[in-house]
């Protein structure tokens, strides 16, 4: 089970590692507790830990309970924190798509029936996200 924060980057997963135990993820610390609250484990500034990883190393239970976390948090907050005024946001035209809904490059010969605006983000910097920028769809 996943349960998160909206207002701050905070997600435990229960069970994790192991039943009796879960994990708290957040971007300065992680720890591995037991369900009746003692701690088992901690980690602080657990992003420096993957410095010097190849995709040939072996992770421990702080890397796949970082990599889990971050990637859910974000996931799940979307929605609510691109509207955050500390995120930026431009507008990039219109998503033009063809007739099955995929994506085209060249909108002359095709019929548009919804045409989704196209918004790029800035990511906040207070925001641990693992990518800076990125660019997704709208459709208003």
């Amino acid at each position: 089970m996943l349960e998160g924060e909206t207002r701050e980057q905070r997600l435990t997963i229960t069970p994790f590692p192991q039943p009796g135990q879960y994990a708290t993820w957040e971007p300065y610390r992680q720890t591995i507790e037991t369900t009746g609250g003692v701690l088992v484990a901690e980690r602080h500034d657990p992003l420096v830990s993957f410095a010097g990883l190849t995709r040939y190393s072996p992770w421990d239970e702080f890397h796949v309970a970082y990599f889990a976390s971050e990637a859910n948090w974000n996931y799940f907050v979307a929605p609510f924190i691109f509207a955050h005024g500390d995120f930026i946001t431009r507008e990039t035209g219109l998503c033009v798509r063809n007739p099955e809904g995929c994506p085209i490059r060249d909108s002359v010969s095709v019929a548009i029936d919804v045409a989704p605006r196209r918004l790029r983000l800035g990511a906040a910097p207070c925001a641990l996200t693992s990518s800076p920028a990125g660019s997704s769809p709208t459709t208003s």
